[in-house]
Protein backbone atom coordinates (compact mmCIF):
# COMPACT_ATOMS: atom_id res chain seq x y z
CA UNK A 1 0.00 0.00 0.00
CA UNK A 2 1.42 3.37 -0.96
CA UNK A 3 1.73 6.23 1.48
CA UNK A 4 -1.34 8.47 1.29
CA UNK A 5 -0.01 11.31 3.42
CA UNK A 6 3.26 12.85 4.53
CA UNK A 7 1.52 14.22 7.64
CA UNK A 8 -0.86 11.52 8.87
CA UNK A 9 -0.36 7.86 9.67
CA UNK A 10 -4.09 7.19 9.35
CA UNK A 11 -7.21 8.99 8.30
CA UNK A 12 -8.80 11.06 11.08
CA UNK A 13 -12.26 10.15 12.38
CA UNK A 14 -14.29 13.07 11.12
CA UNK A 15 -17.58 14.20 12.67
CA UNK A 16 -20.16 16.63 11.31
CA UNK A 17 -19.59 20.13 12.67
CA UNK A 18 -23.23 20.92 13.39
CA UNK A 19 -24.67 23.23 16.06
CA UNK A 20 -24.64 20.51 18.74
CA UNK A 21 -20.98 19.73 18.06
CA UNK A 22 -20.06 23.37 18.63
CA UNK A 23 -21.00 23.04 22.31
CA UNK A 24 -18.54 20.11 22.71
CA UNK A 25 -15.54 21.89 21.18
CA UNK A 26 -13.40 24.21 23.35
CA UNK A 27 -13.96 27.88 22.44
CA UNK A 28 -10.44 28.63 21.11
CA UNK A 29 -10.81 25.61 18.82
CA UNK A 30 -14.37 26.41 17.71
CA UNK A 31 -13.27 29.88 16.66
CA UNK A 32 -10.99 28.28 14.04
CA UNK A 33 -13.18 25.34 13.04
CA UNK A 34 -16.21 27.52 12.33
CA UNK A 35 -14.25 30.31 10.59
CA UNK A 36 -16.29 31.19 7.49
CA UNK A 37 -13.68 33.24 5.71
CA UNK A 38 -10.24 32.43 4.41
CA UNK A 39 -7.96 30.83 6.98
CA UNK A 40 -5.02 32.30 5.05
CA UNK A 41 -6.45 35.81 5.41
CA UNK A 42 -7.00 35.32 9.15
CA UNK A 43 -3.43 34.08 9.66
CA UNK A 44 -2.05 37.00 7.61
CA UNK A 45 -3.97 39.43 9.84
CA UNK A 46 -2.46 37.74 12.92
CA UNK A 47 1.14 37.35 11.74
CA UNK A 48 1.58 39.93 8.97
CA UNK A 49 4.89 39.51 7.17
CA UNK A 50 5.82 36.61 9.46
CA UNK A 51 3.18 34.44 7.76
CA UNK A 52 4.96 31.79 5.66
CA UNK A 53 3.92 28.64 3.86
CA UNK A 54 6.10 25.56 3.52
CA UNK A 55 5.12 22.81 1.09
CA UNK A 56 5.60 19.35 2.63
CA UNK A 57 4.37 17.42 -0.40
CA UNK A 58 2.40 17.92 -3.58
CA UNK A 59 1.89 14.81 -5.69
CA UNK A 60 -0.67 12.50 -7.28
CA UNK A 61 -1.68 9.97 -4.61
CA UNK A 62 -4.65 7.82 -3.68
CA UNK A 63 -6.87 9.71 -1.25
CA UNK A 64 -8.10 8.02 1.91
CA UNK A 65 -11.26 5.93 1.43
CA UNK A 66 -13.50 8.44 3.22
CA UNK A 67 -12.04 11.32 1.17
CA UNK A 68 -12.68 9.50 -2.11
CA UNK A 69 -16.24 8.70 -1.02
CA UNK A 70 -16.97 12.31 -0.04
CA UNK A 71 -15.56 13.51 -3.37
CA UNK A 72 -17.64 10.94 -5.26
CA UNK A 73 -14.61 9.34 -6.89
CA UNK A 74 -13.41 5.72 -7.01
CA UNK A 75 -10.80 5.00 -4.32
CA UNK A 76 -8.38 3.61 -6.92
CA UNK A 77 -8.16 7.00 -8.68
CA UNK A 78 -5.39 9.43 -7.90
CA UNK A 79 -5.97 13.02 -6.81
CA UNK A 80 -3.52 15.88 -6.47
CA UNK A 81 -2.76 15.95 -2.76
CA UNK A 82 -1.00 18.99 -1.35
CA UNK A 83 0.19 19.10 2.26
CA UNK A 84 1.61 22.29 3.71
CA UNK A 85 2.64 23.99 6.93
CA UNK A 86 1.27 27.47 7.65
CA UNK A 87 3.80 29.19 9.85
CA UNK A 88 4.46 32.21 12.01
CA UNK A 89 8.03 32.78 10.84
CA UNK A 90 9.49 29.27 10.98
CA UNK A 91 7.06 27.94 13.60
CA UNK A 92 4.18 25.85 12.16
CA UNK A 93 0.76 26.83 13.49
CA UNK A 94 -1.44 24.90 11.05
CA UNK A 95 -0.88 21.77 8.98
CA UNK A 96 -3.10 21.52 5.93
CA UNK A 97 -4.04 18.84 3.40
CA UNK A 98 -5.90 19.49 0.16
CA UNK A 99 -7.34 16.77 -2.06
CA UNK A 100 -8.03 17.93 -5.61
CA UNK A 101 -9.55 15.46 -8.09
CA UNK A 102 -8.52 15.69 -11.73
CA UNK A 103 -11.81 17.29 -12.87
CA UNK A 104 -11.32 20.32 -10.58
CA UNK A 105 -7.90 20.95 -12.12
CA UNK A 106 -9.22 21.47 -15.65
CA UNK A 107 -9.95 24.84 -17.27
CA UNK A 108 -9.85 27.63 -14.68
CA UNK A 109 -8.81 25.17 -11.98
CA UNK A 110 -5.53 24.45 -13.75
CA UNK A 111 -3.83 27.25 -11.80
CA UNK A 112 -4.30 25.17 -8.63
CA UNK A 113 -1.55 22.84 -9.91
CA UNK A 114 1.00 25.70 -9.97
CA UNK A 115 0.68 27.21 -6.51
CA UNK A 116 4.28 26.82 -5.39
CA UNK A 117 4.50 28.51 -1.98
CA UNK A 118 1.36 30.54 -2.59
CA UNK A 119 -1.45 29.56 -0.19
CA UNK A 120 -4.40 27.71 -1.71
CA UNK A 121 -6.79 30.04 0.15
CA UNK A 122 -5.63 33.02 -1.91
CA UNK A 123 -6.86 31.30 -5.07
CA UNK A 124 -9.79 29.38 -3.63
CA UNK A 125 -11.52 32.39 -2.07
CA UNK A 126 -11.18 34.37 -5.30
CA UNK A 127 -13.50 31.95 -7.18
CA UNK A 128 -16.95 33.33 -7.88
CA UNK A 129 -19.59 30.98 -6.58
CA UNK A 130 -17.29 29.20 -4.13
CA UNK A 131 -19.47 27.18 -1.78
CA UNK A 132 -18.74 25.05 1.26
CA UNK A 133 -20.97 22.00 1.02
CA UNK A 134 -19.77 20.22 4.15
CA UNK A 135 -17.85 21.00 7.34
CA UNK A 136 -16.46 18.28 9.62
CA UNK A 137 -14.15 18.31 12.62
CA UNK A 138 -11.79 15.81 14.23
CA UNK A 139 -9.44 15.51 17.16
CA UNK A 140 -6.11 14.01 16.13
CA UNK A 141 -4.01 12.25 18.75
CA UNK A 142 -0.24 12.69 18.82
CA UNK A 143 0.27 9.05 17.78
CA UNK A 144 -1.60 9.68 14.51
CA UNK A 145 1.09 11.96 13.01
CA UNK A 146 3.97 10.85 10.83
CA UNK A 147 7.41 11.57 12.29
CA UNK A 148 7.98 14.98 10.65
CA UNK A 149 4.49 16.22 11.52
CA UNK A 150 4.88 14.97 15.10
CA UNK A 151 7.87 17.28 15.52
CA UNK A 152 5.52 20.23 15.02
CA UNK A 153 2.39 18.88 16.69
CA UNK A 154 4.20 17.80 19.83
CA UNK A 155 2.63 15.43 22.32
CA UNK A 156 -0.71 17.16 22.47
CA UNK A 157 -3.82 16.34 20.48
CA UNK A 158 -4.64 18.68 17.63
CA UNK A 159 -8.02 19.70 16.31
CA UNK A 160 -8.88 19.83 12.65
CA UNK A 161 -11.60 20.77 10.24
CA UNK A 162 -12.43 19.39 6.82
CA UNK A 163 -14.32 21.44 4.25
CA UNK A 164 -15.82 20.15 1.03
CA UNK A 165 -15.79 23.03 -1.44
CA UNK A 166 -17.63 23.26 -4.73
CA UNK A 167 -15.25 25.00 -7.10
CA UNK A 168 -14.31 24.98 -10.80
CA UNK A 169 -17.09 22.58 -11.78
CA UNK A 170 -16.32 19.98 -9.13
CA UNK A 171 -15.49 19.39 -5.48
CA UNK A 172 -12.27 19.48 -3.51
CA UNK A 173 -11.42 18.83 0.13
CA UNK A 174 -9.40 21.11 2.36
CA UNK A 175 -8.33 19.75 5.77
CA UNK A 176 -6.67 22.05 8.31
CA UNK A 177 -5.15 20.92 11.59
CA UNK A 178 -4.75 23.60 14.26
CA UNK A 179 -1.73 23.10 16.49
CA UNK A 180 -1.82 23.99 20.18
CA UNK A 181 0.79 26.73 19.54
CA UNK A 182 -1.90 28.57 17.59
CA UNK A 183 -4.94 27.74 19.68
CA UNK A 184 -3.61 28.61 23.07
CA UNK A 185 -1.12 31.38 22.33
CA UNK A 186 -3.65 34.10 21.46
Amino acid sequence: MSKRSQLLLREPRWRTANTLARTCIPFPVASWIYENGSLTARLRRLYGDNFKLRVVNQSWLHPYQDEASLLGMPSYRHALIREVLLCNGGLPMVMARSVMPFDVLQGGGKRLTRLGTRPLGEILFSYRGLRRDCLDYARIDAIDWRQEAARFAGREAAWGRRSLYRVAGGHMLVCEFFLSKLLFSL
